[in-house]
């Protein structure tokens, strides 16, 4: 779809200007008059290829997709699970566009609710995927089970049985996993296979310290029983953490090696657009 094909008001989301991560301040968007009988263009405009690829000096229309799927979050629109899904697929490893999925993506599933479990499992159960695309929809299902804890065990057995393949993954994906049941969720069920992965030196401690320091989040030791070890994360400082501990809305991301990966991502990305400067 060409930009001119947009109609209103969906059409003023190509250049809205209002971006702000808090979800709270989302709902303006429906007081341009969009509706759900909007959602099928809202779906169009968050998978426009060429909105991603905006490159134009004024960047005019970078932040229609953001705009769009904030919008189809506010509408709870389970149209737009898969759609959502192919946007992670599609451009949540790709270097300009991966913070912006990161932070929000998971937030837009948790307003769409339970409805979105089975496209998400399936989608984490694929591991030919970029490893960086399944820990947002690791996210994505944990901020669901945050948003909507009547379901809890159905978020908590996705992730558990995914962690139960812990020897044929990654250690940062095992971290991942284990921050969601045990931060998220608070899923003492999983403590046995998270104890198994830990075992088997298959978490990457980066994310919440050893064993002992996941025991203390589920609630199964005291902090006196498990001093915190120094090179823990400062949670809630400074960190996209699942937890953060003082803020009642929790993000639905990993801290510390969050953190590192982004610092990792810019250097990428500024390295990336010199050279695409030296080629001008």
């Amino acid at each position: 779809m060409a930009i001119a094909d947009y109609s209103p008001p969906v059409s003023q989301l190509l250049t809205y200007e209002e971006i702000d991560h808090n979800p709270d301040n989302w709902s303006g968007y429906l007081n341009l008059g969009i509706t759900s009988e909007h959602i099928p263009e809202l779906i169009q405009m968050m998978g426009d290829r060429s909105l991603y690829l905006d490159e134009t000096d004024e960047q005019l229309y970078w932040a229609a997709p953001i705009n769009a799927w904030r919008t189809l979050g506010q509408l709870k629109a389970e149209a737009a699970i898969e759609p959502l899904i192919d946007v992670v697929r599609q451009w949540g490893d790709n270097l300009d566009w991966d913070e912006w999925i990161v932070e929000e993506i998971p937030l837009i599933f948790g307003q769409i609710g339970a409805a979105a479990l089975p496209a998400l499992a399936n989608y984490l159960s694929d591991s030919t995927q970029p490893q960086d695309c399944l820990e947002t929809a690791i996210s994505c299902i944990a901020q669901v089970g945050i948003q909507h804890p009547e379901q809890r065990e159905q978020y908590v057995a996705i992730l558990t049985h995914e962690l139960e393949a812990y020897r044929d993954r990654d250690p940062e994906f095992n971290g991942f996993l284990v921050t969601a049941l045990a931060i998220d969720l608070k899923a003492v069920e999983a403590a046995p296979v998270i104890e198994q992965a830990f075992n088997a030196d298959k978490v990457d401690e980066a994310f919440m310290g050893d064993w002992g320091e996941v025991q203390v989040r589920l609630g199964l030791k005291t902090r006196e029983e498990v001093p915190r070890k120094q090179f823990l994360p400062s949670w809630g400082a400074d960190s996209r953490s699942v937890t953060r501990e003082f803020d009642p809305k929790p993000s639905g991301f990993a801290p510390r090696q969050a953190a590192q990966k982004k610092a990792k991502r810019k250097q990428q990305k500024q390295a990336r657009r010199k050279n695409r400067s030296k080629k001008k």
